[in-house]
């Protein structure tokens, strides 16, 4: 199979050709879903968001302008659709920068320092499953996204005050789930 740059990927994506879309999403399905896993209750629902978030991606590719990366515009438009998913499901409610997982691990755990980062990593993520959804979305966007309060409400409407008391929530919740 021909491999394509960014540009005639998202070209002939835009036009149906099944390889092209084959091609992106294989080689972008592997991170995409590991998104989809830190918002995601559960495996299932990481497939799902996953599944949905591609359908809609080859539905909007035609409007990728080839500015900044495919791959950052693609986990954009799944992210977004992860968003819509979880507002239809009521798990966001409306109410009228980057920080890296290893950082956050160490700034909320009192671990000693032989855990190894592999190890780290992944009771970080198990312990996340632990907070509710809605605390975890907005931990996610904040910690793991970069984005800023302003642009947590903005994105989930809600206000700056929710987006900061939800993040304080789920880090408060991740620290005494770390520590049990």
């Amino acid at each position: 199979m021909k491999t394509y740059s960014d540009i005639e990927l998202a070209r002939k994506c835009s036009k149906g050709d099944r390889n092209a879309q084959r091609q992106l999403y294989e080689h972008m399905s592997k991170e995409i879903y590991a998104m989809c896993l830190s918002y995601a209750k559960d495996r299932h629902e990481a497939k799902d968001f996953l599944h949905d978030g591609f359908i809609r991606v080859f539905r909007k590719i035609h409007q990728y302008k080839n500015k900044g990366s495919l791959e950052g515009w693609v986990k954009k438009c799944v992210r977004n659709n992860i968003l819509d998913s979880l507002r239809k499901k009521k798990i966001i409610y409306s109410d009228s920068e980057f920080i890296h997982k290893y950082e956050i691990a160490e700034e909320i755990s009192d671990s000693e320092e032989s855990y190894q980062d592999e190890h780290l990593l992944s009771l970080v993520e198990e312990k996340m499953k632990q907070i509710p959804q809605k605390a975890r979305v907005i931990l996610n966007l904040y910690a793991f996204e970069g984005y800023s309060h302003q642009q947590i409400a903005d994105e989930l409407n809600i206000s700056v005050g929710t987006s900061k008391s939800q993040l304080n929530r789920a880090r408060t919740l991740l620290k005494k789930h770390l520590k049990s």
